[in-house]
């Protein structure tokens, strides 16, 4: 993936595959890395929080588009 910005979006209330631990930590590995997590504290569909999903969204586009 090189020097893409990447984001990744998870829940605290996501199962364990689901929260992309192993893939957060193999693109860190990377010396050029662009990784940003964000953890919002919703269900794995964001379902209570889409607004605040929308907005994480925008603005790391605004900073990486």
């Amino acid at each position: 993936m090189g020097a893409r910005p990447i984001l990744v979006v998870t829940a605290p209330h996501d199962d364990a595959d689901d929260k992309a631990t192993h893939l957060i930590q193999t693109l860190a590995l990377s010396p050029d890395s662009r990784v940003k997590t964000v953890e919002l504290d919703s269900d794995q569909a964001f379902s209570d929080h889409r607004i605040a999903l929308q907005a994480e969204v925008l603005n790391w586009l605004k900073t990486n588009g």
